[in-house]
């Protein structure tokens, strides 16, 4: 999560959530670029939790993946976007 610039949050009831780090500016010009092959390892990481049956940390990455969409969706774009939707089960 350091590498794209998140960090986990832990609530005391057990709940999780990811959210941008302070270090989120500074890191996502490493992948947030057109074409970046992160966008596919981002998908698989995706894709990995569900099939070891991370649900609660593929719901939170999710959440916070679809949060970064909603601000670099012109490099983002929708074909990378409906991959990772797709790998979260949505």
């Amino acid at each position: 999560m350091r590498f794209y610039g998140f960090k986990f949050n832990e609530a005391e009831d057990g709940g999780i959530s990811i959210v941008r780090s302070d270090a989120y500016e500074k890191r996502k010009s490493t992948w947030i670029t057109e074409d970046n092959h992160n966008f596919l390892r981002i998908t698989r990481i995706l894709t990995s939790m569900r099939v070891l049956g991370l649900e609660t940390y593929v719901r939170a990455l999710w959440q916070c993946l679809a949060s970064v969409y909603e601000h670099e969706q012109n490099i983002i774009g929708q074909e990378t976007y409906a991959f990772w939707k797709s790998a979260a089960g949505e």
